[in-house]
């Protein structure tokens, strides 16, 4: 497998080398240091466009993934004017890049060593929730990149991050002045009623006794009656769905939220939406089994109150705001700034 990969990798290499459309016409452009842009007197490279947007890796991908795709797209004039399109997008996202943090040194905008920091254990945090790792296996997982400790890690990581961390820094300037107004979120939300209409809800939870291999239809609708005796003696409904359910809301006490009629089978809805708010049901049979059902909350259709979807709204207009100010931004330093595309 690993001498698979080196030759598909070598093979990748030499047709990039061999595309049309990446060499150039004369020594000088064959050159990877080839000018592709020219942006306020600062020249960048093809070389810069390729690594920014990890040319290489990205047509290793496609040709590993589907070889004769991979060699139209190397090997013929169509497939070559993909290969610069896309690095010519690549290039454009590099000149705003480029021109953001040359903004933001312009304003002398700089990020403390506490900010980098912070940015790094909260990545380090999230890397070790997402991959259930502890300290020793984050290390461990380093030392198979050939990176020799977390502090190595770190350096490496702010020297990679340092200037989106300084455009961060430039967006939250330029945007730190918009604001949304509670009476905007209320004009908002009296403009847009429809918005906010919401069916007929039950807020119910469960306790589901399968009816499987192990288990026949009788004895589940028996298994079902002793769980109702047992509530109707008194004991707790969640602590019973996380010892009896079958269902997978059993760790949470078999609570299912809140949905509509057609969110559950037709058997389950109908007896739900038929109860009030705290009772019990007998024994629901569905497809799924055995169900004893508790009701905990009810709402009639309608529209949802402001005071339910006020943050939503702020959130939702404040984003659009923000949005439309940094690409007005962007606009304006493109704008305002000297780019030659040579690409």
């Amino acid at each position: 497998m690993q001498i698979k990969k080196i030759f598909l990798s070598l093979m990748v290499l030499i047709l990039v080398l061999s595309i049309p459309a990446l060499a150039a016409e004369g020594d000088q452009q064959q050159s990877q240091d080839k000018i592709a842009a020219v942006v306020n007197g600062e020249e960048i490279t093809l070389n810069e466009v390729d690594q920014y947007a990890n040319t290489q890796q990205v047509l290793m991908s496609v040709y590993q993934a589907n070889q004769e795709f991979g060699q139209l797209l190397f090997q013929t004039e169509a497939g070559n004017k993909l290969i610069r399109e896309f690095q010519k997008r690549k290039m454009d996202e590099l000149i705003t890049k480029r021109l953001l943090a040359n903004e933001a040194q312009k304003r002398n905008l700089t990020v403390s060593q506490e900010e980098k920091d912070k940015v790094f254990n909260d990545y380090i945090e999230r890397v070790k929730s997402s991959n259930n790792l502890n300290d020793e296996q984050l290390l461990n997982a380093l030392k198979q990149q050939n990176i020799n400790s977390l502090e190595e890690y770190k350096q490496m990581f702010i020297e990679n991050s340092e200037e989106s961390l300084l455009i961060n820094k430039l967006q939250e300037q330029v945007l730190g002045d918009v604001a949304v107004s509670d009476q905007e979120v209320e004009d908002y939300y009296n403009n847009n009623q429809s918005n906010f209409e919401q069916a007929e809800q039950v807020k119910a939870s469960h306790i589901l006794i399968e009816v499987n291999d192990e288990r026949t239809d009788e004895q589940a609708k028996a298994r079902a009656e002793e769980v109702l005796q047992k509530l109707n003696n008194g004991e707790d409904f969640a602590e019973l769905a996380k010892e009896y359910s079958d269902g997978p809301s059993a760790s949470q006490g078999g609570d299912l939220g809140y949905f509509n009629r057609d969110s559950m089978v037709k058997e389950f809805s109908d007896v739900a939406f038929a109860m009030k708010v705290g009772e019990i049901s007998q024994p629901v049979k569905t497809k799924y089994g055995y169900h004893v059902i508790k009701v905990t909350d009810h709402k009639e259709a309608g529209i949802k109150p402001l005071a339910e979807v006020k943050e939503n709204i702020k959130s939702s207009l404040l984003n659009d705001r923000q949005n439309q100010k940094w690409q007005e931004f962007l606009r304006d330093l493109r704008d305002q700034a000297q780019i030659e595309i040579k690409l």
